[in-house]
């Protein structure tokens, strides 16, 4: 498949996952306004922010593998980095689940609810470790395996299943809460929402893999222990965006209660939207991107960078002016007239949005820099 038909059908595959993403958002939050109180939709929101840092150290390790993919000279050097990155992101996924319950047993979670009922409170410990297994079950493999056949030309193929992922991790907890269930409950519904669709998930990588001729090497410890320190950087990095996007959230609610962060953070919802659809334009142009730096071929370079800033200025841009028009009279409907709209809010995360989007593509190429000289 050429470079365009890649970056054709996985920018589509990524549209799609952020519609559907998108369509995931607007319907839940009526759904769980109406069968939750703010204040369990919020302690939700929380169990969901926690996540992403307890599996912080994965996920970046994770992230600067997909740059050492893509730098593979053949399958055999492709094959020994993913032999040896799944020993290190084992590790890292077990180190998830042991700060998990490190952080149950010590009533951490708890503080960081502020002030709810012990029973909630108890329900979403419950909920993060359910999430911290099935995490280290599904995740790293999965989130390895598809960032290496990347490197093969399968971008498209792994934007498909993303999108498959979203509508059903999306569903699922729906279900649960549509049927009366409280906070653990619809926890297992994702649980099991997301179980069933990384097995074949995970089937098809590997069959992919291996038809086109890679292989599963011994690992490479040494290897392993270098790329796990040099993710390091990457880790950082994934974190303070974390803390850009919802680390408010763990702020706010023993600040203010779980209520009143659930205000803020559906708010910000808008925002996120944006956000996503930032994703979809980088997510397939990324590697196309990196390829060409590594390359060195200027000319698409530049070619490629005049693309994605005129994707911003046209469309990115004046979907953030409509949405500050249109927001407040759907914002009353969406959230069932439980939740104040504020105007100002809306419109700082709106702009913070715009400001990032400018520095994506720059950042990009900062971070391929650091990653060259690194190596």
């Amino acid at each position: 498949m050429s470079v365009t038909r890649r970056w054709v059908w996985g920018s589509v595959a990524n549209w799609a996952r952020i519609g559907t993403g998108t369509l995931a958002q607007i319907a839940s939050v009526p759904i769980f306004l109406t069968y939750w109180s703010p204040a369990e939709y919020g302690v939700w929101l929380v169990v969901s922010s926690l996540m992403p840092y307890l599996t912080a150290f994965d996920v970046g390790h994770q992230s600067y593998l997909s740059y050492e993919f893509i730098k593979a000279r053949d399958n055999d050097q492709l094959g020994r980095l993913l032999s040896s990155s799944l020993v290190a992101g084992g590790l890292m996924g077990a180190f998830a689940l042991l700060a998990t319950l490190i952080m149950v047993r010590t009533g951490a979670v708890e503080a960081l609810l502020g002030q709810v009922n012990p029973e909630l409170a108890g329900q979403a410990e419950r909920l993060l470790v359910v999430q911290g297994v099935v995490w280290l079950v599904s995740g790293t493999c999965g989130g390895l395996l598809g960032r290496a056949i990347v490197r093969l030309g399968h971008y498209p193929r792994t934007a498909w299943w993303g999108v498959a992922s979203t509508i059903v991790t999306s569903i699922a907890p729906l279900i649960g809460v549509a049927l009366g269930g409280n906070i653990l409950v619809a926890g297992l519904w994702l649980a099991g929402g997301t179980l069933a669709i990384n097995t074949p998930l995970l089937a098809d990588f590997i069959r992919v893999w291996r038809r086109d001729g890679a292989r599963f090497p011994p690992p490479d410890l040494g290897l392993a222990a270098r790329n796990a320190f040099l993710s390091l950087g990457v880790t950082g990095r994934d974190i303070l965006n974390q803390v850009r996007q919802q680390g408010i959230r763990l702020v706010l609610a023993p600040a203010v209660g779980v209520a009143q962060m659930t205000a803020f953070s559906t708010t910000r919802t808008g925002a996120n939207v944006a956000l996503q659809g930032l994703s979809s334009i980088m997510g397939p142009f990324e590697p196309e991107l990196l390829r060409f730096l590594r390359d060195r071929d200027q000319v698409r370079v530049e070619v490629a960078l005049s693309v994605t800033w005129a994707l911003v200025v046209y469309l990115i841009a004046p979907s953030l002016v409509a949405a500050q028009i249109i927001m407040p009279w759907v914002f009353e409907a969406w959230t069932r007239g439980r939740i104040a709209f504020d105007p100002l809010l809306f419109a700082i995360l709106s702009a913070s949005v715009a400001v990032f989007a400018y520095a994506q593509t720059a950042a990009t190429i900062v971070a391929e820099t650091i990653w060259s000289e690194a190596s």
